[in-house]
């Protein structure tokens, strides 16, 4: 039994020596507990209580944690869906750690618009139109950071070979 399911029940016991498997497994609040938590998952993961009560709080939390990202995961555009499974890789996110200084250094508004970009905020109001190559720049910046008109895919390409061959 998890350890916060066996001190809970150790101490009710404690209030009450005639708190029984039964009682407890009949109980309008452990049964109301068990609707709230079952209310945040998919009807394939159902959870009744006697498999709870042998869970630790930390089990319990990660099978609610998992439900709410599929569920995220599964709602989501094709374009958000990549922009949260990149951010879920190992090191997606190592940019908001990294030392703020040298060749490596963002300035804070680039800082501040990648920031915006994984967090699926937008840049603009509404999409516009591409000066360049008169596609749809969009509000959230993707076609900027991938249009190849107007030699910006060169310059790109050239800033990140100089960082690499500086660090």
């Amino acid at each position: 039994m998890g350890t916060m399911a066996a001190r809970s029940i150790t101490a009710g016991r404690q209030l009450d020596p005639m708190l029984g498997d039964a009682e407890l497994l009949a109980s309008g609040h452990a049964a109301a507990a068990l609707d709230l938590y079952n209310g945040h998952l998919p009807a394939a993961q159902k959870a009744i209580l006697p498999t709870c009560l042998g869970q630790t709080q930390k089990q319990l939390t990660q099978a609610l944690d998992a439900a709410s990202w599929d569920a995220q995961v599964s709602t989501s555009s094709l374009t958000g869906r990549a922009l949260l499974l990149s951010e879920a890789t190992q090191g997606g996110r190592a940019f908001l750690t990294a030392r703020p200084a040298g060749p490596l250094c963002l300035e804070p508004a680039i800082f501040l618009a990648e920031l915006r970009h994984r967090l699926g905020m937008p840049d603009a109001a509404d999409d516009a139109w591409c000066p360049q190559c008169n596609c749809i720049l969009d509000r959230f910046s993707l076609h900027a950071g991938t249009c190849s008109a107007g030699g910006e895919r060169t310059l790109r390409h050239h800033a990140v070979r100089d960082v690499m061959q500086v660090g």
